[in-house]
């Protein structure tokens, strides 16, 4: 299914094309450039960000219609709510006062 800015994610020809040469295609540049961005976005705005580094780009796209995008259903449910439970668990074992709070899911970030 063709995606804005990245056509059908065709980055070159196998039989003429070098990978090289795929890695220097406008649309992957593009693609790539809006992971890194999605990735400091997650960085900016999740508590859970040294634990995932900024989840997948897959999920992101699919999930958000964008790369440069944070949060995605399959963060929530395969990092922050493990993480949480685990963290609980912890806490009830060192018999450490229980948190009353999670770490926020999401954080808004003010412009400077």
């Amino acid at each position: 299914q063709p995606a804005d800015g990245f056509g059908d994610f065709t980055f070159g020809n196998v039989t003429r094309d070098s990978v090289f040469d795929a890695t220097e295609h406008p649309a992957f540049l593009r693609m790539l450039a809006d992971i890194e961005n999605g990735n400091r976005r997650c960085a900016a705005t999740c508590a859970y960000w040294e634990h995932c580094g900024g989840a997948s780009p897959s999920n992101k796209f699919f999930e958000n219609g964008a790369f440069d995008s944070a949060e995605t259903r399959h963060c929530r449910c395969m990092i922050q709510m493990p993480m949480d439970i685990v963290l609980a668990d912890l806490e009830a074992g060192l018999d450490v006062p229980a948190r009353t709070e999670t770490f926020p899911a999401t954080v808004t970030q003010t412009a400077n």
